[in-house]
């Protein structure tokens, strides 16, 4: 039987945190129990100050040569558009990740690091959608129902190209403890291709993955406290090839085809506490492609030594000046360099390890990069 209770004392917690109800059953029906170990039920109550919406992360596990997965990927796009998928104020963000089965298992999307992500769920199967880090059915009813439950951490991201050489800058707040096993993914997927046409009839594929930013791992956020402002960059070099081979982690687009969704999952329970879908920052961008076809700083950490790394289009005045994270100028060159590849390296043995900002200026254009060093 079910039996609907509600105490007439109202309780106000006195701080945030975590608080333990036990409920107490006895004398059931008037009568003695005879086994007293079962009488109390416990449940953690969870004490925050704010919540946020929930974005919900949608993974779907598919395949080109999977029959059913292309009567499925119709419908699932149009649940997806109907909820403004991969949008700037969209409730939910999606990533999908292409299988090398079943037979023939020639999806030339598949790579390693999808791999990975089928590996961490236990998909035997496709298609197959895990909701939020959960494997629940594909529905309304399963979206709405995961945007209901309010989310104890914000994300606000946004990348930024020139050429081939991405930066991404994550802030996430924490609205309440979160632990100390939470990751930070950073997923680069392309928009829409029909470049890999196998057997199952499907020829546009949407939101496909590529490649991860850190690593299929994710970037570990430490200990995360209620209140606190957690922020992380990552760099990555992408390569566009119009036939990229299976297992590897080319583009077919490129930037202008690719979006980049970000997501905090605990590592532990596999629960995924919010994503994010990655706004573009077109700023100066357009003006350094008219100057240079590709900037970046390697390695990146860095120990001993640096580097830019400038493609440039015509013969060009260019400027390095790195500051550190207080703004103290720690490195500047200029020199006038021939169109073509170029490299500037410069000793970083002598410095801090840290977060230093490289500002590479073209003929007047600016481009701001991020270098870690670590010694």
């Amino acid at each position: 039987d079910t039996y609907t209770f509600t105490h007439g004392t109202t309780w106000n917690p006195s701080t945030t945190g975590s608080y333990t109800v036990d409920v107490y059953a006895t004398a059931l029906n008037g009568t003695t129990d005879q086994n007293t170990s079962n009488d109390v039920l416990s449940s953690v109550i969870e004490v925050v100050t704010a919540t946020t919406d929930r974005v919900v992360l949608a993974e779907e596990f598919t395949s080109s040569t999977c029959g059913p997965c292309a009567g499925f990927n119709t419908g699932y796009k149009t649940l997806l558009d109907d909820n403004n998928v991969n949008t700037e104020n969209g409730r939910i963000t999606s990533v999908k990740y292409q299988m090398n089965w079943p037979s023939p298992g020639t999806d030339p999307a598949y790579n390693p690091e999808g791999l990975a992500r089928r590996t961490v769920y236990g998909i035997s199967g496709v298609p197959d959608v895990v909701y939020g880090g959960s494997n629940l059915p594909t529905s309304q009813a399963t979206i709405d129902l995961l945007m209901d439950i309010p989310a104890l951490a914000e994300i606000d991201s946004e990348w930024s190209a020139t050429g081939g050489y991405i930066q991404c800058d994550v802030t996430v707040n924490a609205l309440a403890d979160l632990g100390s096993n939470v990751s930070l993914h950073m997923a680069m997927i392309e928009k829409e291709i029909s470049h890999n046409v196998q057997t199952n009839g499907e020829t546009t594929f949407y939101h496909t993955f590529r490649k991860f930013m850190d690593g299929s791992n994710g970037h570990s956020m430490g200990s995360m406290t209620a209140g606190n402002t957690y922020t992380h960059y990552a760099n990555s070099t992408i390569s566009v090839n119009s036939t990229p081979a299976q297992g590897s982690y080319d583009f077919w687009v490129g930037t202008s085809n690719m979006d980049i969704i970000v997501w905090l999952q605990d590592g532990v329970t596999g629960e995924v506490l919010q994503s994010d879908y990655a706004m573009f920052n077109t700023s100066s961008v357009d003006e350094m492609d008219n100057l240079a076809r590709f900037i970046s700083v390697y390695p990146n950490p860095a120990n001993d030594f640096a580097g830019v790394e400038i493609d440039l289009i015509d013969r060009s005045d260019v400027i390095i000046n790195m500051v550190n994270a207080m703004g103290q100028t720690v490195y500047t060159e200029a020199q006038a360099l021939d169109a073509g590849t170029q490299k500037l390296n410069f000793e970083t043995s002598n410095l801090s390890a840290g977060l230093y900002f490289v500002n590479v200026n073209v003929n007047g254009v600016s481009k701001t990069l991020r270098l870690n060093i670590a010694h």
